[in-house]
């Protein structure tokens, strides 16, 4: 379902989704007569709704809104390996906000905008990034709440007709914001072990920037000929937390903060166009100053580098390719 209302100054649109989830589990290894598990029903969906105001030419306001409830993963109502059925599982619901103003002009275009999210009962499998010579148990986490607040602003300018230049930046605070019971399941039969508490309340959310920062310059030569830089930073980025590691009531220390990073990318691009076909050439040299840097990772008993684990970021990589529009 979707409306929508449009006058010269005001822009109003009003959207909704209605979602039907249905899981079955059947299990020939543990069952011989009656295979199949009972069905259960679950129920999201979303609404969406928004107002802009154009209160000059070239100047809008604008407010958005909206609400989103989610049905879990399987795995979540069958949490015991087993047709056995978890009926205590809910709903991930999410309240969402977000106010910007947009200047819109002929060469210019920004956007500045700030959001507030509300994440309600997420649900989270963790496997602990294990390594293959690893043996552990997978952790089961429902019931989170995580709180998301930033702001971003969006420029992009024409200068000339050969010189464009594109920026962004976004910072953000995310944290979760209750401590919540994980269930510990064997990793071979799928059947739960022990319940532990986890302590996660007020620790930042992990394995997502919350400051990046970026730039990127084009350049136009000849008619067909593009030439793109991209330089990218981010920071405050933190490991996210492994739910094995947080059971003391009395460690409140944040993740393992991941080092801040730039990255810096040159994109290439030619176009041969014959009558309705255009032809691209296009190649990348993707983190061009070969920057040593860790990509994501899972934090560790002692909150730092040697306790923690994760992966490298790419070092510098070259690709190209062709592609036909007819």
């Amino acid at each position: 379902m979707e409306n929508k209302y449009k006058t010269e100054t005001v822009n109003l649109f009003l959207s909704g989704l209605v979602m039907l989830n249905a899981y079955q589990r059947w299990d020939k290894y543990n069952y011989i007569d009656d295979i199949y598990s009972d069905i259960p029903v679950g129920w999201g969906g979303n609404i969406k709704t928004g107002i802009g105001y154009k209160f000059a030419e070239y100047h809008t306001v604008y407010l958005n809104g909206g609400w989103n409830t989610k049905v879990p993963y399987p795995s979540f109502y069958f949490p015991n390996g087993t047709n056995e059925l978890n009926k205590n599982v809910k709903n991930e619901q999410a309240y969402l906000g977000e106010a910007g103003y947009t200047l819109q002009m002929y060469k210019t275009r920004l956007n500045v905008s700030g959001y507030y999210n509300y994440w309600k009962n997420k649900s989270l499998m963790s496997n602990l990034y294990k390594q293959n010579n690893e043996s552990l148990p997978i952790f089961m986490i429902s019931g989170l709440d995580a709180q998301h607040i930033g702001g971003e602003l969006i420029l992009e300018q024409k200068v000339t007709y050969w010189f464009s230049l594109f920026t962004f930046a976004s910072v953000g605070d995310w944290r979760w914001k209750n401590d919540v019971n994980a269930l510990i399941k064997d990793e071979y039969t799928d059947t739960v072990i022990k319940t532990i508490k986890v302590f996660s309340k007020n620790l930042y959310v992990g394995d997502a920037p919350q400051t990046q920062i970026g730039i990127a310059p084009q350049i136009k030569i000849l008619k067909n000929f593009l030439f793109r830089i991209e330089w990218r930073y981010t920071d405050r980025m933190y490991a996210d937390f492994d739910p094995s590691k947080r059971t003391d009531s009395k460690d409140k220390s944040q993740s393992y903060r991941i080092p801040a990073y730039h990255i810096v990318d040159f994109h290439f691009g030619y176009d041969l166009k014959f009558e309705k076909t255009v032809i691209n050439f296009y190649a990348s040299l993707n983190n061009a100053f070969d920057a040593f840097y860790i990509e994501r990772g899972n934090d560790g008993i002692e909150h730092n580098l040697e306790t923690f684990r994760g992966f490298w970021g790419a070092g510098r990589t070259f690709s190209y390719g062709v592609k036909i529009k007819f």
